[in-house]
C-alpha cells in the first residue's frame, strides 16, 4: 500500500471516526440521566474520563523517541480516538507537518458537528442508547479496517517506513 493511499485512509478514517464515535458527548446527558438514572456528579465524571484518557494518550506518545513499536499502540488507539494524529505527523516531512495538521484537526473537528446532528436526530427517533451503540459498532469496523491496512502495508507500519520513502512521495518533482 502506498504512502499516499495510507494517509488518505488515515484522514477517512478521521472524519468518520468524529461523525459516529464524537457525538457520545452530546448524548451523555440524556444517557446519564434516562438509561442510568443517575445525577450531574456521574456525569462530570464520565465527561472526564475521556478527557483523562486522552492526556494519559497524550503522555505516553510523547515520550517516545521515534515511531518504532507505533502499530499495535495506534491501531489500539484508532479505536479510542488518538493515534491517527500521530501517525500522520510521523509520514510527513517537516515542511508539510502543518498542512497535514490543518487536514487533521478540519476532519476531526470541523464533522463533529455532522455527528451530534445525526446523534440529535437518531436519539429523537430512535434512542440515545441506540444512536451509540451503532456509533460504536461503526468505530470496531473502522478500526479493524484501519488495522488491515496497516497489515497491508507489509511492514509494522510506521517503525519501517523509511525517512527517504516518505519524502520522496510528498517532495515536488
Amino acid at each position: 500500500l502506498p504512502v499516499e493511499r495510507f494517509r488518505m485512509r488515515m484522514l477517512t478514517v478521521t472524519a468518520v471516526l468524529s461523525v459516529v464515535a464524537t457525538p457520545y458527548s452530546t448524548l451523555l446527558p440524556v444517557l446519564v440521566v434516562n438509561v442510568l438514572q443517575l445525577g450531574p456528579g456521574t456525569l462530570g465524571i464520565l465527561m472526564a474520563a475521556g478527557g483523562f484518557g486522552s492526556l494519559a494518550a497524550a503522555f505516553r506518545h510523547a515520550h517516545r523517541q521515534s515511531v518504532d513499536g507505533l502499530s499495535r499502540s495506534i491501531a489500539r488507539s484508532v479505536a479510542l480516538l488518538g493515534g491517527t494524529n500521530i501517525l500522520l505527523q510521523s509520514l510527513v516531512p517537516d515542511a508539510l507537518r502543518g498542512r497535514i495538521v490543518s487536514l487533521f484537526t478540519t476532519l476531526s473537528l470541523g464533522v463533529t458537528i455532522v455527528g451530534s446532528l445525526w446523534a440529535g436526530i437518531g436519539a429523537t427517533y430512535w434512542s440515545a442508547a441506540g444512536v451509540l451503540a451503532s456509533g460504536g459498532v461503526i468505530v470496531l469496523l473502522t478500526a479493524a479496517a484501519f488495522g488491515i491496512s496497516l497489515h497491508m502495508m507489509g511492514r509494522a507500519p510506521a517503525a519501517k517506513i523509511k525517512a527517504e520513502e516518505v519524502v520522496a512521495t510528498v517532495e515536488p518533482r
